[in-house]
């Protein structure tokens, strides 16, 4: 890959941040299955 993947490894601090747009469609997809599945646990407990 020329463009060095989705994710990039953070220069200050830990972790990865999004390298380009395939990068933040993934995060954002992982933050609306998060969302959703809180959603639903939090629904059904009561």
């Amino acid at each position: 890959m020329s463009n060095g993947g989705w994710f990039r490894k953070k220069k200050k601090g830990v972790g990865w941040s999004p390298n380009n747009w395939k990068g933040w469609t993934v995060l954002v997809i992982g933050i609306a299955i998060v969302i959703t599945l809180v959603k639903i646990l939090v629904g059904s407990g009561g």
